[in-house]
């Protein structure tokens, strides 16, 4: 049976996102839109978000990009709503596709208008009465604050669709317990479907295995973790510098590891410049208790030495979630990376592609992330680094003491002597030499993985084969 995806609005023959308030924009988006394909460049997602943010300061509510619709998985055909009741069998989805912060789709005010007062009233009855697959695809991040998402379910009531008739792809873990925990809170009866899929997974692993085979971008990948005296202990990125990022920093100052260890961040880049001398506001977030000892250190990082480069001078030029802005001689420096993650909190559960740039670099690691990282990684078949790292921060529940007890590992392995780190290092390469392996495995099964996805999503479809462009099993390079 054929697959359809349906869209309510084109223009100049192309489809338009689903969810858009066009009228809002009094028309100029279709003219840039317009001014894009006759340029035969209308597909430059990043041109349209950089002109959407200009005029209206707010990134885009929903993907430009086909990569993360529905039919970069499956084998649908586009097709505009008027032309669905010419089509005689079909399965038909109708997808709104989530794009950067969750409160861009669904704002903090439960009266403003969300995504889905945008959708059509054909595509409501149309949702309603089961003709359309209802898609709200997310799995392009994995943090969904609860506040938004029952604004979510409330907007979903407003508009009388069913709950039981909404699938939501997200790319969080753990979501049944998130789930039900979030249910109890808002005294949610009327669940939606939700499914797992990591954009991480369907993405940046196969970015890993291209780069691994490609000449000149295999320049930029540490082929080999090398066993010797290295130059720092550990690499620390920090582009965007949420609360558990600062305060990491605050502490790497206050214990001398900051100046002497590869750690970026930049309170100069524009989303950053907000956050310096402005320590009353920890008095407002639960970093408060620990934050409240370290105004000397966040004094030195806001005014004596608000940037520090690693490698790249200006991380604006960085595109989120990309694996070929890496450069390979911060890992062949240093023995370990700390890894920041997205999220540190206890209702969120989150991999991000930040874990698995070591993992792709042939890097040991810790994790300052969700609750439960590690035993998540464990999950994917991956291995981790105890007992040469002790790993019990990932069974804290708290969320700012696993970051403390992140720091006392980084702390005590910084502390080895020369003849201890050399044996360090031997006693992770054959774990570090099977995570490598494993992605590629990972990636090499991702077809069947898809499919498993998309059948908990209600489809079916004909089996074929993965293929990929490259011979999977020539990349084993280790």
């Amino acid at each position: 049976m054929k697959h359809y995806q349906v869209f309510d609005t084109y223009y100049n023959g192309c489809e338009l996102p689903n969810g858009t308030d066009f009228g809002k924009l009094n028309g100029h988006y279709l003219e840039h839109r317009d001014m894009c394909i006759r340029n035969e460049d209308w597909g430059d997602a990043y041109d349209i978000n950089s002109w959407y943010i200009k005029e209206t300061g707010r990134v885009f509510p929903v993907s430009l990009h086909e990569d993360e619709r529905l039919q970069h998985i499956l084998d649908l055909k586009n097709i505009p709503i008027y032309e669905v009741d010419n089509v005689e069998d079909g399965v038909f989805t109708y997808q709104l596709n989530m794009m950067g912060g969750e409160g861009l789709s669904f704002p903090d005010d439960i009266n403003e208008k969300s995504i889905l007062h945008f959708i059509s009233e054909k595509a409501l009855e149309y949702i309603k009465n089961g003709k359309f697959k209802f898609v709200i695809n997310y799995f392009v991040e994995g943090v969904f604050e609860y506040h938004h998402f029952n604004n979510l379910h409330k907007h979903l009531e407003e508009l009388e669709i069913p709950a039981e008739k909404v699938y939501f792809i997200f790319g969080g873990y753990n979501t049944d317990n998130w789930y039900e925990v979030f249910c109890k809170k808002y005294n949610i009866k009327n669940k939606i479907n939700i499914v797992e899929l990591s954009w991480v997974r369907l993405h940046k692993f196969e970015e890993f295995f291209h780069m691994a085979r490609d000449v000149n971008k295999n320049k930029f990948l540490n082929n080999e973790y090398v066993v010797e005296k290295k130059k720092y202990d550990f690499l620390c990125y920090n582009r965007r510098l949420r609360l558990h990022r600062q305060l990491f920093l605050a502490y790497l100052k206050r214990y001398n590891l900051l100046d002497n260890n590869l750690v970026g961040y930049d309170y100069t880049f524009s989303e950053n410049k907000h956050l310096i001398n402005s320590f009353d506001s920890f008095k407002h977030h639960d970093i408060w208790p620990y934050a409240r000892f370290l105004k000397n250190e966040f004094n030195y990082l806001w005014n004596e030495n608000p940037k520090q480069i690693v490698d790249v001078e200006d991380v604006s030029n960085i595109i989120g979630g990309t694996i070929q802005s890496e450069r390979k001689e911060p890992y062949q420096n240093t023995m370990f990376s700390v890894v920041t993650e997205t999220s540190l909190r206890s209702t969120e559960y989150y991999l991000s592609e930040k874990v698995f740039k070591p993992i792709g670099q042939k890097h040991p690691f810790v994790v300052i992330g969700s609750h439960l990282t590690l035993q998540e990684l464990k999950r994917w078949g991956f291995k981790t680094f105890e007992p040469y790292i002790n790993e019990s921060y990932d069974n804290e529940p708290n969320h700012f003491r696993r970051l403390e007890m992140v720091l006392q590992e980084t702390k005590r392995l910084c502390s080895l002597s020369d003849e201890e780190k050399i044996q360090f290092q031997k006693n992770v390469l054959p774990i570090i030499k099977f995570n490598w392996n494993h992605m590629i495995d990972l990636y090499d099964s991702n077809y069947e993985w898809l499919e498993e996805k998309m059948k908990e999503l209600g489809y079916e479809f004909e089996h074929k084969e993965f293929i990929s462009k490259h011979p999977v099993r020539d990349i084993k390079i280790i």
